[in-house]
């Protein structure tokens, strides 16, 4: 059996998403609106958000599918986790994201801002 994945909540400091080490995981919705966390990755990674959600792969993309930006300039991690997510996930919506991030989440640390999703503690990340 595995063991849990140890979760630590804090608040939000959008200053620190710009030091944080391992990787950074923002929530972005279908039709490119972003919570302010997301705005301000976004805006320290010279805009590489607003180009992935331009393309044509992030409207093929399903909910809880999440995108990995390897190595993005302005910020010190090693990695920029970006996935689909509705404002207000279902349950199961909540899951799907949990687990993609699980997935993403890498040898290292994860932080994930969340905003003002409605299920941030529904699945299992730190």
């Amino acid at each position: 059996m595995t063991d849990p994945v140890a979760i630590t909540f804090a608040p939000l400091d959008l200053e620190a998403l710009a030091t944080a080490e391992g990787r950074v995981a923002i929530l972005v919705e279908a039709e490119g609106r972003m919570n302010p966390a997301a705005r301000k990755v976004d805006q320290l990674a010279r805009k590489a958000v607003s180009r992935l959600v331009a393309s044509s792969g992030w409207a093929k993309a399903k909910v809880g599918e999440a995108t990995l930006l390897s190595f993005p300039a302005g910020l010190a991690a090693e990695g920029l986790v970006v996935v689909k997510a509705p404002r207000k996930p279902t349950a199961a919506e909540a899951r799907s994201i949990g687990a993609a991030l699980a997935k993403m989440r890498g040898p290292g640390a994860l932080a994930v801002a969340t905003g003002g999703s409605r299920r941030p503690r529904s699945s299992p990340w730190r």
